[in-house]
Parts: C-alpha cells; structure tokens; sequence
C-alpha cells in the first residue's frame, strides 16, 4: 500500500480574505488569470463532523442497532416479557447497574460479547479518497491492508475509502443532523474545537508550484453576534503546540491546491472528552464558494482504539446509551471493519479509513511565535 497524503483546494473568485493578521480591512482581490494573487488566505471552521453517504433503501435491513439497556430487554422479552417490561428505562438502567457494581462494558469490553452490531450495507457509492492508492475488494483488498470493499464517488471514482461509515451507518444519533452533528456544532461555538486554514505564499491562485498549506487548532473561540451567529473575518492565533500544527508545502495546479504529508492531527475538546483526532495519511478536497465559505472534506486512517477511546470509553455508558450503540459492539466492528496498517505480529489491521466534512468562513489567522515554535521542536 503506498502511504500519502494528498490536499485540494479548488480556488474561486470569492476567495477573496487576506489572512495577514494585520487588522487592516481586506480587499478582494482580482483573481482573474494572470492577476496579482493575495500572499495570504485564512478560514476558520464552523462545521467538522462525519460525513455520510446518501442511505441506499435497505441499509440496515436488521434495523439500528440497540443500546445496551435496550438490547437486554429484547433479549428478555424473547422468554419472559413481563419481566422486560420492568427493565428501568433509560438512565436509570444504567445507574442501577453502577449500584449494583456490575462490570462496566465501555471500560471493560473485552468481559462482553462484542456482537450484535448491525454494520451498513448496500453502500457502493460514497464520498471520501483513494487512501491506498487501491481499489480494494475482499478477495484483492491491496498490499499492507485488511479485506474491505470500496466505494466510488458519485461521479464514478472507484477506490474510496470510508469504511468507518460501515460502522457508524445504523447508529442513529450518528445519522445526518442527529446528536453527534449536533454535538460537534455545540463545541465549535462554545470554543471548544476552533481549527484554522491558512494558505501562505500565493503568486498566483491557478498555477503556483511553492505555497503553503497549515491547518492549525486554535485557543481562541469564534465569536457570535447579537443574534448567535458565528461572525466571520474574526481573528485568531495558530497553537504554538507543535502537534496540532500541519504545515506542509503545497502547489496549484488549474485552480486546485495539493500538497503532501505523513500525520494529520488536530485537538479535540469536547466537553467532558479530551482526546485528539489522528489522520494517518490525510486527505482534502475543498471550495471556495460564491459565498466565501469553504466547504469539503477530509481523510484518513485514524487508529481503532484511539477512535473508542475517544467515542465510547470516554463518552461513557451513559453517552453512548443516547447515541444508540453498546461500547463492546462498537469496538468488535471498529476491529472487523479495519482496513488498513495490519500490526505486524496478528496480521489484523490497526485503523479505519475515515471521513469528515468541513465549513470554514473567512478569517484572520494569526501565525504563532517563530521562537515560541522552534523552542517547541528542540
């Protein structure tokens, strides 16, 4: 399997921000072909989230799946149900389980079956990237990787990697606008998640063979005006922490940005979830709309157990019973769905290919410290 990572970022005339941290207010430039490009681009998030594809008729033909307190009176119901009916609802499921000391299945899932969890189906197309370089199948699934079927991209790119979504596709708080999307929208504007995009060094916005692309986590929440709205052309302050600093050089070919780099990583804070999130192998694709936003996607192979950490041991039993999933079912999929980097001794794979979408609105980004940096990577 040939390993990179591969950014686009397709420029259009609203692409207009100078991201020079100066105060100055920002001139839109001519972007016509051969025109004099701004130096400097800036966007901030206000949406990164997993993206899904459109739900074929029949994804999950034996249903979504069940949270623990659920499935145990399912299964009861099968031989006594009025004794199911008695099954505390809830939470109250869950701390009466805590008071009577029984194991935890989200710390302790390996004490637990790890079926059921009802995996989606009957996707073939689906949006993300050719992470591997491979159009896999079971039978011929590419060097250094896992048997998995590939998706295509709607407009017929075979090769895509996004097995993660088999996983996640029956979980109902992860469906479109459900809880997790909800969640993640919380934290950008509570300032939890602030990522920042810079494009550094532009002569010229089609073809330029030496810019720079960073994607930085930020400190500094985004402010909201008097009706709650995010506030574009804020301005923020790149980490000084050198792991949630990707900087990698990049060029322009025909409108469309690309660049290359081993590791993508950016914090997570969420609420009572610190963690971060690890892209092996990163990709993105994204636009500048007419509207000045930026839109797209991102991907990668993030490591299976640091994904449950994150999503499950840390959201807790009580979280993951409002998502709709039980933590040891989650962990056997997340293990039977991995596709790519085997770990050397078992030969079973180690990461899942993942994708987020994305939404940036114009910003200042404001580069930390040179001394502050390099006193970081001595």
């Amino acid at each position: 399997m040939t390993r990179r990572t591969h950014l686009t970022l397709a420029l259009l005339p609203a692409a207009w921000l100078l991201a020079c941290g100066s105060g100055e207010a920002p001139t839109p430039p001519d972007v016509s072909r051969g025109a004099q490009a701004p130096r400097s681009l800036g966007f901030v998030l206000v949406d990164f989230t997993f993206e899904q594809p459109d739900r074929p008729e029949g994804a999950c033909p034996t249903g979504w799946n069940l949270n623990e307190r659920d499935l145990y009176a399912s299964q009861l119901s099968q031989d006594d149900p009025a004794a199911a009916s008695q099954v505390p609802p809830g939470f109250d499921y869950v701390r009466a389980s805590r008071a009577a000391k029984d194991d935890d299945p989200c710390a302790l899932p390996e004490r637990f079956e790890a079926l059921p969890h009802n995996l989606a189906q009957g996707y073939t197309i689906a949006p993300g990237f050719d992470l591997d370089a491979s159009n896999s199948t079971p039978d011929d699934p590419g060097p250094n990787a896992c048997a998995h079927s590939d998706f295509s991209t709607p407009s017929g790119e075979p090769g895509v990697d996004n097995q993660l979504w088999t996983v996640l596709g029956c979980v109902e708080g992860y469906r479109r606008g459900g809880t997790i999307d909800e969640y993640a929208l919380g934290n950008l504007r509570e300032g939890r998640r602030t990522i920042l995009v810079r494009l550094d060094g532009v002569d010229d916005l089609h073809n330029d063979d030496e810019v720079e692309l960073a994607v930085y986590s930020s400190a500094d929440p985004i402010p909201t005006d008097s009706q709650g709205a995010l506030m574009d052309q804020a301005s923020f302050s790149a980490t000084d922490d050198d792991r949630f600093r990707n900087v990698m050089p990049a060029r322009i070919r025909d409108g469309v940005i690309t660049a290359r780099s081993p590791d993508f990583q950016i914090d997570f804070d969420g609420q009572f979830l610190d963690s971060e999130f690890p892209l092996r192998d990163a990709q993105l694709r994204l636009e500048i709309g007419a509207d000045g936003r930026l839109r797209g996607l991102i991907g990668g192979f993030w490591d299976i157990e640091r994904f449950y950490d994150t999503y499950a041991k840390q959201a807790s039993r009580l979280g993951v019973l409002t998502l709709g999933f039980r933590c040891p079912g989650m962990l056997g999929a997340l293990r039977r769905q991995a596709d790519a980097y085997p770990d050397p001794k078992s030969g079973a794979c180690t990461a899942i290919s993942t994708v987020f979408r994305l939404e940036g609105i114009p910003a200042f980004v404001i580069e930390a410290e040179p001394e502050r940096v390099a006193e970081l990577r001595l």
